[in-house]
């Protein structure tokens, strides 16, 4: 993923659950290794924070990223703020992004839930306040009180955030010091901070209400939890890995056109998950191919490479797990 969207004039944070020491030391050498070869827009923060699903360290994690990068030299020159996870992967190119985001310079884009308020805030927990503590989330109580002068709105926790609304959300102004203070206490509440944000501000006409994004939703499948909704204090859906099977990426991805070097937006995709090299390779590769179609040098490497066709996983690290696991003696007996 990182190679199809790296350029030099972008800046790349990467941030590893406070409980993955593993890959954490692994993007640290990534680190070390680029700042030997002078390559300085990559960094990998030490501030780290549990992010469980659906967890309020997510929105928190997020905005220190956005207060650290203002103070940094090197990393507070930026137009736009957009999260991806280990399990995306661009389905065009950067150049097609950056062309769709300059011509919207100014606006940020959020999906939205998409039906009634009323609704959303029912089925999102606005109703119970949370609190995360031991890597989950309890439902504390019921919420009593809501801010009678706040529209409430939220949908998908990934996002492309604009500087302006971006330097809003660390403000110290009375309106956002109010929604951080009410999303303290929410489920996802990454999946309606900057939503709400916008709505409530000077920003509200400078959203657009999709994420760029193609998640691979099946909600029979990915839903798995209702029947413990009675004895848990919350649960979510997940989507899943797309699979080689599957036509509907490549679909997608075909609604966009290329004409004599204007962008045509048929219906905007830019990049999807979830991806999964142990569930299936082909679509990471066709979705790498065709990020990369611009830079050819770069995909016949990638082509005559076992990497294309192939995956591994680390199990035990020397370092890392020396001490986890208790010793055994084993002893062996030739019995007649």
């Amino acid at each position: 993923m990182l190679r199809s969207v790296y350029s030099k004039k972008h800046l790349y944070i990467i941030h590893v659950d406070s409980r993955q020491k593993f890959m954490f030391e692994e993007m640290k050498k990534l680190e070390h290794d680029l700042k030997k070869r002078r390559i300085t827009n990559f960094k990998v923060l030490d501030k780290r924070f549990t992010t469980i699903w659906g967890g309020s360290e997510l929105l928190t994690m997020f905005l220190s990223v956005i207060r650290n990068s203002f103070n940094d030299n090197i990393f507070k020159e930026w137009d736009y703020i957009l999260n991806l996870s280990e399990s995306d992967m661009s389905l065009l190119s950067l150049d097609d992004l950056e062309h769709n985001l300059g011509i919207h310079n100014g606006k940020s884009f959020l999906a939205s839930h998409g039906y009634n308020t009323a609704d959303f805030v029912r089925k999102q927990g606005f109703l119970f306040a949370f609190h995360q503590c031991e890597n989950r989330m309890w439902r504390i109580k019921t919420r009593e009180n809501f801010y009678k002068n706040m529209r409430i709105d939220g949908g998908s926790d990934w996002v492309i955030v604009h500087r302006n609304l971006a330097k809003t959300a660390i403000s110290n102004s009375t309106i956002t010091t109010q929604i951080l203070d009410y999303f303290s206490t929410v489920l996802l509440p990454l999946e309606g901070f900057f939503h709400t944000l916008a709505l409530n501000s000077k920003h509200c006409g400078s959203v657009i209400y999709k994420n760029l994004r193609l998640t691979n939703w099946r909600r029979k499948q990915g839903c798995r939890c209702a029947m413990l909704k009675p004895v848990v204090d919350w649960c979510g859906c997940s989507p899943l890995a797309f699979r080689g099977n599957e036509s509907r990426l490549e679909l997608d991805v075909s609604y966009f056109m290329m004409d004599v070097g204007e962008f045509v937006q048929l219906k905007a995709y830019f990049f999807a998950r979830k991806f999964d090299s142990f569930v299936d390779l082909e679509p990471i590769q066709f979705a790498e191919k065709q990020a990369l179609r611009f830079q050819p040098e770069i995909l016949q490497k990638i082509q005559s490479s076992p990497v294309l066709n192939s995956t591994w996983i680390k199990t035990y690290d020397s370092v890392i797990d020396y001490g986890n696991y208790k010793r055994f003696l084993f002893f062996y007996s030739n019995r007649l």
